[in-house]
C-alpha cells in the first residue's frame, strides 16, 4: 500500500461500520457490527455509549484484518454519525444517564412549554429538558450534553468537540453558526454544558495512547472532524447544489444542497448546515422505514435467519426474494410508516395477504416516503430527472427499481453504497491535505456504476397509490395519536 488509506467510523442508529478507503475512493476493507437488541417500552428508545466505541473497536481490528494491511498505512481517521441523540457524562467522559435516541417520543413538562420554540428541529432541548425534570441530580452533575459524535471524539482525541451539522439540533444560532447564550438561557441548559463547535474537513487533534493502545492503532493518528450521516452522505454521492439525493437507512431522509438557508413555513423540512462550507440542506425525514424491515426479519423471519446463516448470506436477501414474487401495489396492502410518532397505520390489508406482500408493501413505503418529500422539495429548490440513492436499501435490486417506479425518476446507483461513509472520507482526506478542494475529491473518489429506469406499468400503479399515501399521511401526522398514551411511559 502507499499510505495513503483513510479510516471511516460510520456510527449509525443500529449499528456502526469501519471501511478503509484509498485517495481513488475505493474500499479497501470493512466491518460491521450490529448492536445487540434491548426491549424497551414503548416510546422509549435510548443506548449506552459504549456499545458505539465497543462496535469500533471490534469492526476497527476486522477491517484492518480484511484489508490486508498494516496500520501504518494510515494517515488519518475521520467519522459519520447518527444524529439528534443525546447522552449525559462527566468530566472524564463517563456516562452519567444513556443517550436518548432520536427515535425517542418521550417529552417533559419543560419542553412542552418551549415547544414552539423547539420545534421539530431541536430535538436535543427535548432530550435534556427531559432528563432536567426527570433526572435533576444527573442534569447538576452533567459536564456536558453530547451526541455520539462527541463521545467517539472523547475516545478519540480525548476532546470534547462537535461540527455544525450536529450541533444546530442544540442551541446553534442560524445566523452566526455559533452556540447561542439568549437560546440557552431560555432554555435554562448553561452554555458550559455544550461542547465546542468545529469546521468539518479540520484536523481537531491525534489518537491519544489510550485510544491507540485499544485499537491497537499508532498513536498520533490525525483525528479530522467528521459530520452528521445524512449531509456526509450528500457529500458522498456527489450531490451539487441544485441536485438532490435520497437515503433509505433507519430511515428515509431526501435532501437537497442549496448555497443559502431555505426555510419551510410549514415545518415538514428542516433547514440544516452541510459539511461543505458555506452550502446547506433542506431535509425531509420519515424515520423507521428501514427499521422496519429489520423489525419484521427480527420478529417474524426466525426460519429465513436460520437459513441464511447456514446459507453464510444476509437474511435480507431472503426477504427480498420473497417479494419479488408480489406484483407492484402489494395487493392494496399500504402502510403508512408514521412508527417513530406512534401512528403507523395498515390500509387493504386481507387475508389473502402473506408474508411476501407485508415485505413488499414495507419495501414500498419506504419508497412512497421518497416521493412525498421529493414533491415538498422540489418546488422549493428545482426540479430534478435523475436522483442519487444511497444507504441499505441500495444493495437490493427489487428496492432500488421500487424507489424509480414510485419517485418516477431515474436512480443513480453509487459504487460505494455507503454515502456517509464516503463522505467522511473525503472530509478525512480534505484534512490531510492529500485533496486541496472538495471538488478535486468528489471527480475522483465518487463512482456511479448502475441506474434504474422507471417501469411505465408500476409507475402508473404507484401513482394511485401515492394519492392515498400522500393524503393519510400529511392527515394522520396533524392528528394525536388514536390511543393517546394508552401503554406509554
Amino acid at each position: 500500500m502507499d499510505g495513503n488509506l483513510i479510516l471511516i467510523f460510520d456510527v449509525g442508529t443500529t449499528g456502526t461500520r469501519t471501511i478503509i478507503f484509498d485517495v481513488q475512493g475505493n474500499e479497501v476493507g470493512r466491518s460491521y457490527k450490529e448492536y445487540p437488541k434491548e426491549k424497551q417500552p414503548p416510546g422509549v428508545s435510548e443506548q449506552d455509549p459504549k456499545i458505539w466505541w465497543n462496535a469500533i473497536k471490534n469492526t476497527s481490528a476486522n477491517a484492518i484484518k480484511a484489508a490486508k494491511i498494516a496500520p501504518k498505512d494510515l494517515v488519518g481517521i475521520s467519522a459519520c454519525f447518527f444524529r439528534a441523540t443525546t447522552a449525559a457524562i462527566d468530566k472524564d467522559g463517563n456516562v452519567l444517564y444513556p443517550a436518548i435516541t432520536w427515535m425517542d417520543e418521550r417529552k417533559s413538562e419543560s419542553a412542552e412549554k418551549h415547544a414552539d420554540l423547539i420545534g421539530e428541529l431541536r430535538r436535543a432541548i427535548n432530550r435534556i429538558l427531559w432528563i432536567k425534570d426527570n433526572k435533576p441530580d444527573i442534569f447538576e452533575k452533567t459536564y456536558k450534553f453530547i451526541q455520539p459524535d462527541s463521545f467517539i471524539y472523547k475516545k478519540l482525541a480525548d476532546t470534547f468537540a462537535t461540527d455544525y451539522s450536529n450541533a444546530i439540533y442544540g442551541i446553534l444560532d442560524y445566523d452566526t453558526l455559533k452556540l447561542s447564550t439568549d437560546l440557552s438561557d431560555q432554555f435554562g441548559i448553561p452554555l458550559d454544558k455544550w461542547v465546542d463547535v468545529y469546521e468539518s474537513g479540520k484536523v481537531i487533534g491525534e489518537l491519544t495512547s489510550e485510544a491507540a493502545s485499544e485499537l491497537n492503532l499508532p498513536k498520533g493518528l490525525p483525528i479530522i472532524m467528521g459530520g452528521a450521516d445524512q449531509q456526509c452522505a450528500a457529500l458522498g454521492l456527489g450531490t451539487m447544489i441544485g441536485e438532490i439525493k435520497a437515503t433509505t437507512g433507519t430511515g428515509t431522509f431526501v435532501n437537497a444542497v442549496t448555497e443559502k438557508p431555505v426555510f419551510d413555513k410549514t415545518n415538514v423540512l428542516f433547514t440544516l448546515p452541510h459539511v461543505i462550507k458555506g452550502e446547506w440542506v433542506l431535509e425531509g425525514a420519515m424515520p423507521g422505514t428501514g427499521a422496519a424491515l429489520r423489525w419484521f426479519r427480527d420478529n417474524f423471519s426466525e426460519r429465513q435467519c436460520i437459513e441464511a446463516e447456514l446459507q453464510n448470506i444476509d437474511a435480507f436477501k431472503l426477504l427480498e426474494e420473497e417479494a419479488k414474487e408480489v406484483p407492484a401495489g402489494s395487493g392494496g396492502l399500504l402502510i403508512i410508516p408514521l412508527y417513530s410518532f406512534m401512528k403507523a397505520t395498515i390500509h387493504g390489508m386481507g387475508f389473502g395477504h402473506s408474508r411476501s406482500f407485508w415485505i413488499r408493501a414495507i419495501m414500498e413505503s419506504a419508497a412512497l416516503s421518497m416521493r412525498l418529500y421529493l414533491s415538498f422539495i422540489e418546488p422549493m429548490t428545482q426540479r430534478i430527472k435523475e436522483l442519487k440513492i444511497d444507504g441499505g436499501a441500495t444493495k437490493s435490486d427489487l428496492w432500488t427499481q421500487i424507489q424509480a417506479d414510485v419517485t418516477g425518476k431515474t436512480v443513480l446507483i453509487p459504487k460505494v453504497v455507503d454515502g456517509a461513509a464516503m463522505g467522511a472520507a473525503i472530509l478525512g482526506f480534505l484534512g490531510t491535505k492529500n485533496y486541496g478542494t472538495v471538488d478535486d475529491a468528489v471527480k475522483n473518489m465518487v463512482k456511479y456504476v448502475d441506474k434504474k429506469e422507471p417501469n411505465p406499468a408500476n409507475k402508473k400503479v404507484y401513482k394511485k397509490l401515492f394519492r392515498v399515501f400522500e393524503s393519510e399521511t400529511i392527515t394522520l401526522h396533524g392528528k394525536k395519536r388514536i390511543t393517546g398514551k394508552i401503554g406509554m411511559l
